[in-house]
């Protein structure tokens, strides 16, 4: 589950796909029609602190960023879909940067991936590092 940081969205992954629920006065109420906002199981996701993208993987050894309606909390058309590859299929956890210019993966075993973030571009994601375990 991931919670928009402008507290009007809650993002909830299902085997079905993730769907989006807004959030008034602690009242959860199914939105997009009571649709996904697309078929992906994520393991992990989040929102960046722009409320435009929701950033999320399904353990496929990719990461996925989404384009959202930072009024709506659905799928906005404004961008495609970007995908990157990631260095291992399992991602435990994602984090956004305080400045939002960088999202890392935690993939375990594997170490943590480093992507550079770009909110106001329509390929946001760009250039890894990976830093290893101990």
């Amino acid at each position: 589950m991931a919670v928009a940081p402008n507290g009007y969205f809650l993002y909830v992954s299902t085997t079905s796909g993730i769907y989006v629920y807004t959030i008034s006065s602690g009242v959860l109420t199914l939105g997009n029609s009571s649709s996904v906002i697309t078929t992906d199981p994520a393991t992990a996701m989040r929102v960046d602190t722009s409320n435009s993208w929701l950033v999320e993987s399904s353990g496929t050894g990719t990461l996925n960023a989404i384009p959202i309606n930072s009024t709506t909390g659905a799928l906005s058309s404004s961008y495609p879909e970007q995908q990157v590859a990631l260095s291992a299929t399992a991602v435990n956890q994602l984090v956004f940067s305080a400045n939002n210019a960088y999202v890392f993966a935690a993939l375990g075993p594997s170490g943590t991936e480093e992507f550079s973030f770009k909110s106001s571009s329509s390929t946001p994601l760009s250039t890894s590092a990976t830093a290893s375990i101990g």
